[in-house]
């Protein structure tokens, strides 16, 4: 039996609990090794093979006897034993890797909560990370991680919670140490507990304006009752203190060991598939939203999935009613304008429960029509049941899924280790734990009952509108104008979401039961983008280039390329970078070329789906010099695609209908963005404010109203009429095929050209010895939480001293920034510092990122603080500490790319900003070798001090518009107290301190609460008057003893607030133009 404390010894203002969890509780670890090997644990399955005894060595175990089966692209050794005490393990041994990873998957998750204490799950997987009783310091396991070239994270989810980390290869040993340590000897110490529930409750806070965290609880929310399903997840300071109050007001947490159990502290098995999640059949949800946008997701709970492995049948009807091609339901119900969106398919709840979703994002006209959507959902399934289906619909889904799985590239270790260790849970045979959640076998068309098809049907007969919950989502005033003021709005207790149900009527359910009368509505046809070449030409060098090379160059366009030669296989990555001097030449043109590019979008749906379902897929997108256009995938189709997107990017015709779709949408997007995270905007704001051309939200939202059809084509012609073309092809494609290819787009796109340098990013400088804060407002009345980004230049990126110099400085305080600002001093939940490159890539600095509920004020203080401590850290850092830090940089830079993509990615910033130093991750990891802690030091004091007087610094403060509650301080209270016993009342020191210190400064509401009931207690001994005058004292109190954030206006010492941002940016000196750091010469001939 497996037993996890949620804590050893905790304060009175928490519940003493014990989670005892069912006998046979599975654990699953999986670890992605390098030289070493590595393991995976899960609870007994009945495999299909049988076990062998391996008694050599101080720990029996078995191992199974069956091969894994893999992928033949797969070079790595997998091996699953058996422990003694009857868990499993992975081990896989990978001879080429750079990093190992490690994941272990507890087979309990926030379901298995008891009732009264919801987030005990979370608020355990927070706590683990804070000591063990084997390594008792806080940050020990995230900072051997950091010196380790490392990191880690964990998620608690519905039925299970995961821990997992990534390290380079030889720190595995002391990494598995720590790591293990969290599940044998947790330290839980009470002030770790505290600071863990505030980090909880900030992680919450985080979540109060997400749309997609509130109705994912209003849908819990309405469940049935006494269901697991209902339970609040998340958990915050409330729910997880709540009952540990109310223990102590009872005096019932005076046991020898400090616990006790609750009337409802048992923990349950996670429900079984039968207990349904719906509170009644057929309902409409309609939710409020804190964002811009209309949705609606129509569900059906389904039986628990993984058992269904083999054909995967709801996959199947994903893939039909998830169709975006000519005759799907998608492209019905865009073609009448109603929707930009659509997505269907299965999703697995928790161990036991699944459901099937059909999710629509619909215009403002289809909101209104949203009862002729719900039909047309149902009238698409009815013509599902009404349809014979060829047994080749089944192999094109076996055929894709097959070559997917064959041609599988590896990814990150940790991503890796995290996604076998979850699939290990799944009822299969331990040879198959990599190959059955992946593969879809084909039907058995000669065995009816057994063959496949009986259980898709199955499935599909559970997608009635009797069994369905239909969710509308949309923001108030959208509610008002279709349906009326007179809904009768409920709210959810936990992130106050207003809802309201009601029962879809008998004559709407009956009609959505009728056969299908929509004659638009058919099946799809064959998949004519499935790959039937699939060859790769390998050809065996020592060592993989570390470069591409440039083989072509025109005054059009200039062509690096990439022969693969580590990957090997059937796939390339093409980028496309069309630069036009028009692109971002005014606000107004800036929205015009993002319009263009949805459009061409919009108008690909239904040719490129099949492409995107048979592994070949496009992205074609604005940015701020102009158009991308990216190709991925199977190699052997990818010209098809590309001549086609080009085809459109060229002779595109806006149709208004959709121009008005995509104007809508371009501005609910921009309107949402000033609703999103605090710490987005902050950082948003950081950016312009140090781009030479860059147009806030607000001035691209007042230019979309009036843009008309005939200004858009006009902007398209000019857009394309003089262009300068920057292209990387990476993979199975050779020279010839890659020029072709570079042919076909200058063919296509038929401009004239401009020289490189006319179409560049380059960024505004600080000057040294600046100091500078811009302040603004969260536009969301009801967010509670503030941001602050701190920057400080440090200088340009040319300069490779300068260069790895910061990357060793940025990696050094990252650490100890989270511990301090979010362990320590419980800041908020989102805390980071990071090296930061400013546009166009010339230029870089440091910058610190906090997201809270004090004012950016404060926060600024507090980050000054934590640089003032940094360097008393760096002046005393042992070389040994120093070394360990630059040997983890190094490591992370000489990493080997992982996949494809990976090597895209290293090879096109250089391209796209104009460095072309390919090379720079080997140099700068060399140069480290050259660079001391004096250096860093002197870098440090220089450059982030806050005491220099050349640093050159800018700060965003976003502030929150909701107001906090006033807070006295400990030493407010420390006197008042004195006050008290002074006036004839008895005090219970360790009472008062237990109710009102926890977190230190304390909310005034309460503390006034807390007195007022311990004086009112003793009237009958002390006169009234007396605490009368008592309560006089408090506003003196609070002015000789203020808070630390009290929530009065702070102003930042020696900063100049910037008045006018538009002023401030014309002030900044521009960084350098981009120029080539090396010249490869790699054209032998004319350019030309």
């Amino acid at each position: 039996m497996l037993r996890l404390f949620a804590a050893a010894r905790r304060p009175a203002a928490l519940s003493y609990r014990t989670l005892t969890l069912p006998r046979g509780t599975p654990f699953r670890l999986a670890l992605g090794l390098g030289f070493q090997s590595g393991f995976a644990m899960v609870a007994a399955t009945q495999p299909s093979g049988s076990w062998n005894r391996v008694t050599t060595g101080p720990t029996p175990y078995d191992v199974y006897d069956k091969p894994i089966e893999k992928s033949p692209q797969d070079d790595r050794e997998y091996r699953v034993i058996r422990l003694e005490n009857g868990l499993q393990a992975m081990v896989v041994h990978d001879a080429k890797a750079d990093k190992a990873a490690a994941s272990l998957d507890v087979a309990v998750g926030h379901l298995y909560d008891p009732d009264d204490m919801p987030g005990l799950a979370h608020f355990c997987e927070h706590l683990l990370f804070m000591g063990t009783e084997q390594y008792p310091k806080e940050n020990e396991y995230s900072e051997y991680l950091a010196k380790n070239n490392g990191s880690s994270n964990a998620y608690t989810g519905t039925s299970n919670t995961n821990y997992y980390f990534n390290v380079a290869t030889a720190a595995l040993p002391g990494a598995l140490s720590r790591f293990a340590a969290f599940f044998h000897c947790p330290l839980f110490a009470p002030s770790c507990t505290v600071r863990e529930l505030n980090a909880v409750d900030s992680e919450h806070k985080k979540n109060l304006q997400n749309d997609i965290w509130r109705i994912y609880q209003v849908n819990k929310h309405l469940s049935k009752e006494g269901h697991p399903w209902r339970k609040f997840g998340s958990g915050n300071k409330e729910s997880l203190s709540r009952v540990g109050k109310e223990l102590k007001a009872k005096g019932l947490l005076v046991h020898g060991n400090g616990i006790a159990s609750s009337v409802n502290g048992s923990l349950a098995a996670t429900p079984a598939d039968s207990r349904a999640t719906s509170p009644a059949p057929s309902t409409l949800v309609s939710v409020q939203t804190v964002m811009s946008f209309h949705g609606l997701e129509v569900s059906f709970p389904m039986p628990y999935l993984p058992p269904y492995w083999r054909r995967k049948p709801a996959g199947f009807l994903g893939h039909f009613l998830g169709h975006e091609g000519p005759g799907s339901l998608h492209s019905y119900l865009k073609q009448k304008g109603w929707i930009t969106a659509l997505s269907a398919g299965p999703q697995n709840l928790a161990r036991g429960f699944a459901m099937f979703k059909v999710t629509l994002y619909m215009t403002p006209k289809g909101f209104e029509e949203y009862e002729t959507l719900i039909n047309a959902i149902f009238k698409y399934i009815s013509m599902l049941r009404a349809s014979k289906f060829p047994g080749w619909y089944q192999r094109e889904r076996s055929l894709i899924a097959a070559t997917r799985f064959r041609f599988a590239e590896k990814r990150r270790p940790d991503d890796y280790a995290v996604w076998v260790a979850e699939h290990m849970a799944w009822p299969i045979p331990r040879e198959l734990i990599l190959s059955a959640p992946q593969l879809v076998e084909e039907w058995d068309e000669n065995d009816p009952i057994n063959g496949g098809e009986r259980e898709m049907r199955e499935m599909l007969d559970m997608l009635r509108i009797e069994r369905s919950r239909t969710v509308l989502m949309a923001q108030a005033e959208v509610y008002e104008r279709v349906r009326g003021k007179d809904l009768k709005w409920d709210k959810e207790p936990w992130y106050g979401t207003p809802y309201y149900v009601e029962r879809l009527s008998e004559e709407f359910v009956k009609k959505a039961n009728e056969p299908n009368d929509l004659k638009e509505l058919s099946l799809p046809g064959p998949n004519e983008f499935i790959p039937t070449n699939l060859d790769v030409d390998k050809r065996e060098v020592a060592q993989p280039a570390k470069r591409p090379i440039l083989i072509r160059e025109t005054p059009l366009s200039s062509l690096w390329h990439k022969k693969d030669d580590q990957f090997w296989v059937p796939k390339a990555q093409v980028i496309m970078d069309i630069r036009s001097p028009v692109s971002n030449s005014s606000a107004r043109a800036f929205v015009m070329t993002r319009l263009f590019a949805d459009l061409v979008t919009d108008s690909l749906t239904e040719f490129a789906y099949d492409a995107d379902l048979a592994g070949l897929s496009y992205y074609f997108g604005a940015h701020s010099l102009g158009l991308y256009v990216t190709l991925s995938g199977y190699n052997d189709k990818l010209h098809v695609l590309a001549k086609h997107v080009l085809e459109r990017v060229r002779n595109h015709k806006v149709n208004i209908d959709r121009l008005e779709v995509m104007k809508d949408q371009a501005k609910r997007d921009y309107e949402n963005f000033f609703l999103g995270q605090p710490y987005r905007l902050s950082d948003y704001y950081a950016r312009y404010m140090l781009t030479e051309r860059e147009w806030t939200m607000s001035e691209l939202l007042q230019e979309i109203p009036t843009i008309s059809t005939e200004e858009m084509q006009k902007h398209i012609v000019s857009l394309l009429d003089k262009l300068n073309l920057k292209m990387l092809v990476v993979g199975n494609m050779h020279k010839d095929e890659a020029c072709r290819l570079a042919e076909m787009a200058e063919d296509m796109l038929q401009a004239s050209s401009i020289a490189a340098s006319e179409v560049i990013e380059r960024s505004l400088v600080l000057p040294s010895g600046s100091n500078f804060v811009w302040q603004t407002a969260v536009p969301n009345k009801e967010e509670p939480n503030s941001s602050l980004t701190y920057y400080m230049h440090v200088g340009k990126t040319t300069n490779s001293r300068t260069r790895a110099s910061t990357a060793l400085l940025a990696h050094i305080l990252s650490e100890p920034a989270f511990n301090v600002l979010r362990t320590r001093e419980q800041l908020g939940y989102i805390v980071s510092a990071s090296q930061w490159n400013l546009t166009g890539g010339g230029q870089t600095g440091l910058r610190v990122v906090v997201q809270s509920e004090r004012q950016p004020a404060y926060l600024e203080q507090r980050v000054e603080a934590f640089l003032r401590e940094m360097d008393e850290k760096l002046q005393t850092m042992s070389e040994e500490e120093f070394q360990e830090h630059r040997t983890a940089l190094q490591k992370r830079w000489r990493e080997a790319p992982k996949n494809l993509g990976e090597e895209v990615n290293r090879y096109w910033g250089h391209i796209e900003q104009g460095y072309l130093d390919f090379y720079r991750r080997d140099n700068d990891a060399n140069l480290l070798d050259n660079i001391t802690r004096e250096d860093i030091l002197a870098l440090f004091r220089s450059h982030a001090e806050p005491s220099s007087d050349v640093r050159a610094k800018l700060s965003i403060h976003v502030k929150s518009q909701k107001p906090r509650p006033a807070k006295i301080s400990v030493a407010a209270m420390e006197a008042f107290a004195k006050k008290v016993a002074e006036s004839g009342y008895t005090v219970n020191e360790q009472a008062w301190r237990d109710a009102l210190t926890a977190d230190g400064d304390a909310p005034l509401d309460k503390f006034a609460n807390y007195w007022r009931d311990t004086l009112v207690a003793q009237a009958a001994t002390v006169p009234p008057q007396v605490a009368q005058a008592l309560t006089t004292e408090v506003p003196a109190l609070l002015a000789q003893y203020p808070a630390a954030d009290d929530g009065r206006e702070m102003v930042v010492d020696g900063a100049t607030i910037i008045e006018d941002s538009k002023t401030f940016r014309a002030s900044l000196g521009v960084s350098e133009p981009p120029r080539p750091l090396v010249e490869w010469g790699d054209l032998p001939i004319s350019k030309y």
